[in-house]
């Protein structure tokens, strides 16, 4: 019987270990998003407004939620497409009236805005997570009495930053806290979202940095899954004009490393027919020297025919040599053509390039133009409008007229008198 509770004891353990376990595993190895808050970017909100607060502050994103009754979701321009990821925060809360205060980072947050995960803590060393679905949020740790939160040890409230994480793979997310694992939750059907930062109502908090990590796989092909017809006119301009530059590079690296390759196995063609040349050269001056050794020590008692014949030898190798030794010039010289038009070839083809993004910058600085004139132009019919409102606004004077009424002329009436 002891023994049976044992195994049972010991069965309910290894299912709650399971449970609390870990379960992504997948090596984030590549950075494809960083901001460690040295200078400002454009893939965050600065503002200064009546509600929100937030500025950089020494290397650090300071964050002042004032709205005492509703959170704000700070997210980054950056368009991610990765459902396989790491994300990595450093944060801290800052000294506030209200107890209640929370910093966190929030992900997979839905294209419609009504989904996303929220991993925050507070200063009474609790997390929690929450799940956005349509308007409200449903607590996915602890009790609902609780708000969902749970105490945890690895959570500093002394003010140094804590680390927090979120791994997630095919719906499945680990959270961390400081490198120590703390939940795992499971939620399917969520398309890759945009991510940021999520601080409570009437909150002041710090950022140290952002970071997500992908997986060696998905990071060679981050954003693939993004649509053409997705991205904004900017984002499409930018993108064709990259492609451009891409498919540019690609051609010219290609005729270049053609070129290069056939004038390699040019050069290494000649330098073979030069060696091979020199060596027959070599070969030929030493038949010479023993030809005239042999005229000087051997055949001194020679006769005259045998004499010429000899020498008409050597006068025929002489002119081999001469033949050889033009030919040698020769394949010098076209050797020295050969790396100067393949010198010439790289020259025009990094003119070439420069060209390009000459083209390129004056293309942005002319849709940059266009768009101040079209800016200034709205300005002008602005103007105008209110010139026209100011003018139709001002009182009207009314002019009265005196009427002069017409008066009869007198008439003259004659008298007639009667004649006799």
């Amino acid at each position: 019987m002891i023994l049976k509770r044992f195994f049972f004891v010991l069965t309910a353990l290894l299912l709650v270990f399971q449970i609390k376990a870990q379960q992504v595993n997948e090596n984030f190895s590549v950075q494809v998003f960083a901001d460690d808050f040295s200078a400002e970017t454009n893939q965050w909100d600065y503002l200064t407004t009546a509600e929100n607060l937030f500025v950089l502050d020494k290397g650090e994103y300071f964050m002042h939620r004032r709205n005492e009754t509703k959170p704000y979701a700070l997210v980054t321009n950056w368009k991610n497409d990765l459902t396989v990821f790491q994300v990595k925060a450093a944060l801290k809360l800052g000294p506030a009236t209200s107890p209640e205060q929370t910093i966190g980072i929030i992900f997979y947050i839905q294209s419609d805005g009504k989904g996303a995960l929220v991993f925050e803590i507070n200063k009474d060393k609790k997390f929690r997570v929450k799940q956005l679905a349509g308007a409200y949020y449903k607590f996915l740790t602890g009790e609902v009495t609780d708000a969902g939160w749970v105490k945890s040890k690895f959570i500093d409230v002394s003010g140094l930053y804590n680390l927090l994480e979120a791994k997630s793979s095919a719906g499945v997310t680990d959270f961390y806290i400081n490198g120590n694992y703390v939940s795992t939750t499971t939620v399917q059907d969520y398309a890759p979202g945009a991510m940021g930062i999520l601080i409570g109502p009437d909150t002041k908090a710090k950022a140290d940095y952002f970071q997500v990590y992908a997986t060696r796989a998905v990071s060679d092909d981050v954003n693939a899954n993004r649509q053409f017809g997705e991205l904004t006119p900017n984002e499409k301009i930018e993108f064709l004009l990259a492609e451009n530059d891409k498919l540019k590079r690609q051609i010219t690296q290609d005729n270049v490393e053609q070129i290069k390759q056939q004038a390699d196995l040019k050069v290494s063609t000649m330098q073979e027919q030069v060696k091979n040349r020199e060596a027959e050269i070599e070969q030929l001056t030493i038949e010479v020297n023993s030809l005239r050794t042999y005229k000087n020590d051997v055949i001194k008692e020679m006769d005259e025919d045998v004499f010429l014949t000899l020498s008409n030898s050597v006068k025929e190798q002489v002119e081999v040599n001469k033949k050889l030794n033009k030919f040698i010039e020769e394949i010098r010289d076209s050797l020295t053509a050969s790396n100067k038009r393949y010198q010439d070839l790289k020259l025009k083809q990094v003119n070439d390039l420069i060209e390009q993004q000459k083209k390129i910058q004056a293309k942005k600085e002319s849709v940059a133009a266009t768009k101040e004139v079209q800016k200034a132009e709205t300005a002008k019919v602005v103007a105008k409008k209110e010139e026209a409102v100011k003018i139709s606004d001002q009182p009207k004077i009314v002019v009265s007229e005196n009427k002069v009424e017409a008066k009869p002329l007198p008439v003259k009436t004659r008298t007639a008198i009667k004649k006799g």
